[in-house]
Order: structure tokens, then sequence, then C-alpha cells
């Protein structure tokens, strides 16, 4: 697991979003597009860290998943979370943000895994910055991966705690899938389902 880094001082930006929701990746891809280091905040999986980096002013990236594949996701790679306890922090994450949806940068996991050149970009649009752009290539992406599992010790971590896909996991997956509809409420789901809607970048 990536260590978090908290909002300090010397912060540059915040990239937050419930667990398996493309933190990992995009943390990495950012810091491997910059040329010099720069500090992030990240990994607290807390919209406390947003609200903090708001108030502050710091610039902000919320990531953003469906909740069902954020949900099935984070209980396969974290199994002591239930399926009601990882979409109750789902709900618990984006309405505590709600009052705050204008004031930072929304991305979804398609478009971090996809083009993350592009948020950057976006980034940059919103708070003046001069981030530099993540050229979203296959070469890129699979440095960005080697450094992912660089972080893991692999004598002591299996391979479904790494942040990036597994194909060990799918069969557990798919009973997850199921899982999702029968140990949830469905208001919750729909609770879920509505917040996802709202902050999706329009």
């Amino acid at each position: 697991m990536m260590e978090p880094s908290v909002l300090n001082p010397r912060t540059q930006i915040v990239i937050e979003g419930p667990r398996r929701s493309g933190n990992t990746f995009a943390v990495v891809a950012f810091r491997v597009a910059q040329p010099a280091p720069i500090d992030v905040g990240h990994h607290l999986h807390a919209a406390a860290h947003v609200i903090t980096a708001v108030k502050r002013e710091v610039p902000c990236l919320v990531l953003l998943r469906d909740p069902e594949d954020t949900v099935v996701s984070s209980v396969a790679s974290f199994p002591p979370t239930t399926v009601s306890q990882a979409l109750g922090d789902y709900v618990s994450f984006y309405e505590r943000l709600t009052p705050h949806r204008e004031r930072f940068l929304v991305a979804t996991f398609e478009q971090v895994t996809t083009d993350f050149g592009m948020v950057i970009s976006a980034l940059n649009e919103r708070f003046g910055t001069v981030f530099t752009r993540f050229d979203h290539t296959d070469e890129n992406v699979a440095r960005c991966f080697r450094l992912i599992e660089q972080r893991y010790d692999r004598a002591l971590k299996a391979a479904h705690t790494v942040a990036r896909p597994s194909q060990d996991r799918h069969e557990h997956k798919q009973e997850l899938r199921k899982r999702y509809l029968t140990d949830t409420r469905a208001e919750q789901r729909e609770r879920a389902q509505y917040l996802f809607d709202m902050f999706s970048p329009s």
C-alpha cells in the first residue's frame, strides 16, 4: 500500500478519492510527468483531506469511479472490508464533499487510466498551474505499474494488494458483484449512484 502523504505547507497538489478509484496510478503518473519532485498530498481516502486543501486554496483533484466497481475492487483488495462498509465509505466521502463541489477538479477512473495528460491539462486550466502533462503511452503506463509494484514488498505482500489489474481477482469479483446487490440496501446503492452522477464531469 502506498504510504499516505498529508497536506502540509509544501504541498502543491492534493489527489484524493475512495480506495480503488485510481489513486495510486494518478499519484505515480503525476510524479512521473513532472521534471522535478513535487509534494503531493494523497492516499488518506478522506473527504476531510480534500476540504482542508480547498480551504487552504491548494489545487485538488478528486477521483471518481462507478460505485459498484469501486466497492467490488475495494473488498477484493482489502478482504477485512465488507461490501456494506465499502459502500458506506463511498457515500460518506462524496456526501461530505457536496458543499465544496465547485472548488476542486473531478476526474473519472476512465479519464485517469486512459488519458491522464488531459486531466493534468484540466488541472492547469482550472487552477492556473503549470504542471507537466503525462504522456499516456503504453511505455509510460508500464513504467508507472513497475514503480507501483516496487512499492510493495513482494516477499510479504500478496499479489491481490497491488494497485493494478489482476486476473487472479476476476472470479472473486464476480461473486462480490452478486453480494453488492444482496448485502447492501437499495436506498444506499441509489444514493451512491446519485452522488456518482452528480460528481461526474459534464
